[in-house]
Formats: C-alpha cells, structure tokens, sequence
C-alpha cells in the first residue's frame, strides 16, 4: 500500500507525514518529495504523450525529458538511502527500452532551438560551420558529437502495467517494499491525485490544507522567498489563486482530506480518522509525540492575528472564501513567540 502526503503549497502536509512516520509499521520514504509522476515531463505527461502524439516526435521528447526529470530527482543518491542513481538511471532506461517501438540515432529542430546557449554556440554555429566546409572529414566526428539517441513510440501496449511494474522495481532499489504500508512525501499532486493512482501499487492519498488567512499571511509575511509561487503581492490574486486550486477537488475511499488546524485542536480525534483510512493500529504507535507534536505546531496557526496591517486582506479573504476558514473562535487563542517557521 502506497500513502501518499499531499499539500496545496505549504498547507501542513509535513506534519500529517511526521503524525503517520511515528508508527512502527510503516516504511517511510527518505529524500524529499517523491514528485516523479505528476511533476511537468514526469509519468502523467510522459503517457499522455505516448498515448496523444500530437505528432510522431512528441514521443521522443517527452521520453528525453522523462529521463531528465530522473536524474534531477535522483541528483544526490545519499539522500535518498543509496550510494549511487546509477541503478536506477538503468532501470529507467529498460523501462523506457520496453515500450520504445523505434529507437535510432538523430537529431532535429527540437535540439536546436531547446539548446542552452553555449551548446547552441558550440554546436549549431561553430561545429556546423566546419561541418559544412568538410563534410567528409567531419561526418564521424559529427555522428559522436550531435547525435543523440532519438525514440519513437506510438500508443505501447501495456503501457500503464509496464509504468506500475517500473515504479514498483524503483522502490525496490530504494530499499522499500510496495506490498507493505510505505509513505512517501508528496507523490500525487494534491488538487488531483487520482490521476496518479495507476502507476502505484493499491494507492491511497491524504490531502492536507490549511485555513487561507493563515496561508496568505504566512507566504506574504514569513517564509517570503521560499513561497513565491504563490500570489500575495495583492489579496485579489491570492482569493482567485486560493479558489481554483481547490475547485473540485476530490474526495473519496481513496482519498482523506484532512484540516491541519484539525490535527492540533482535534488531535486525538484527526489520529483516530487517518488509524482507519491506512488500517493502522493504536497499539504501532510507539513513538507518540516524537515527530508531531501539536503544543508546538500550534504556532502555526492563527498567525493572521498578528499582523494588524493586513486587516483589510483578512477581512475580504473571510468575506470570499467562508467555506475554508477554520473555526477558530472554538479553540483557545495561540500566543505566538516569533515566526511560525
């Protein structure tokens, strides 16, 4: 079984994974988010592309970029329990071997107007001007030096079953077994994580959120760099951004949608919510407290309240977006020492 922590963008995912690691029978993921399948150029938009070619050659980029989203992943292999990505650079390139229906040696446009621009100097400006005086001189060297491998797949059969297969043998290299309970950071994409569940092995998804007041003053006044993903540079974008994120997002036996603000001053009771969605026991929960603790992650909330400045943004945000506030007029006040983070 696959438990997938979800957030929305700094949501409180990290303390449902911290909450759920604190249990002695599940496996837990090291390294960082697991982003491989809904990330651009990973599974999600690698299949499309198989399945939906907008033309022959929308399969060989799409495979290109596959491959390096997995180096990236896996720049730094220590941090993930392993000595090496070489393994898993193999792996993925039997993967994609086993539903690659032509594979050559080539180059085209693509490659050259995606080159970075010192390979685009060396490349299709300098090397091609030699090439082009001494062609017979320069072919073998050219063959070495702007080639690349080029792939053609059209529809694959099995495809999903091959990409299940490959994310299972993945796991195994990471040291982790997939028939077991495994949690794994942020490896569905939180406003749709059904769309992933086919590569995973009995998935299942908790999505975590956060109250939006909260959320706007946290990425506008406390974590700034880090979240500037995120539009605070004005309210109205950040109600517009905060709504379509959540439109429609999904609920069901597969997946728990959790309040973190729940996880804190409903503790006992949010525990007791995720024990039955995993099938979790009490009893495994021997290290209570060692990872989550809401006396401290309390802090984390209310934080809008101490910031008088911004009284106007939280009053249209309340006004706009009721649906997502947290009752906090039901708990007691938090006292903030510092920042949140």
């Amino acid at each position: 079984m696959i438990i997938g922590v979800c957030g929305l963008g700094y949501t409180g995912s990290g303390a449902v994974f911290d909450l759920i690691r604190e249990y002695d029978t599940v496996q837990v993921q090291k390294g960082g988010e697991f982003w491989l399948s809904y990330r651009p150029d990973g599974l999600e938009d690698l299949i499309y592309h198989l399945n939906n070619p907008s033309r022959f050659t929308s399969s060989d980029v799409a495979i290109l970029r596959y491959k390096e989203l997995v180096k990236r992943l896996f720049m730094y292999p220590k941090s993930w329990g392993i000595n090496s990505s070489d393994p898993i650079l193999r792996l993925t390139d039997e993967y994609i071997r086993s539903f690659t229906q032509v594979q050559w040696k080539g180059f085209w446009s693509y490659d050259v107007i995606n080159a970075s621009k010192l390979s685009f100097l060396i490349k299709w400006r300098i090397f091609r001007k030699f090439y082009d005086k001494y062609p017979y001189l320069m072919q073998s060297i050219a063959l070495k030096f702007i080639n690349r491998d080029m792939y053609l797949s059209v529809n694959p059969e099995r495809i999903v079953e091959k990409t299940s297969e490959y994310v299972s043998n993945l796991f195994k290299l990471l040291g982790y077994d997939d028939s077991g309970v495994l949690l794994l950071d942020q490896p569905f994409s939180g406003d749709f994580p059904s769309k992933s569940f086919p590569f995973f092995n009995n998935p299942k998804a908790i999505i975590v959120d956060k109250d939006p007041r909260d959320l706007f003053v946290l990425c506008k006044k406390e974590i700034i760099t880090d979240c500037r993903w995120t539009p605070t540079d004005d309210v109205d974008s950040f109600i517009k951004y905060y709504k379509l994120i959540r439109k429609d997002i999904e609920q069901s036996d597969t997946i728990l949608y959790v309040r973190f603000e729940d996880l804190i001053f409903e503790y006992d009771k949010t525990v007791k919510r995720i024990e039955r969605f995993i099938g979790l026991s009490e009893e495994s929960h021997i290290n209570k407290l060692q990872f989550f603790n809401p006396e401290i992650s309390k802090n984390n909330t209310q934080i809008f309240k101490k910031y008088k400045e911004l009284f106007n943004s939280i009053t249209l945000i309340e006004q706009e977006l009721p649906e997502y506030l947290y009752p906090f007029e039901h708990y007691p006040e938090v006292i903030h020492n510092g920042n949140s983070f």
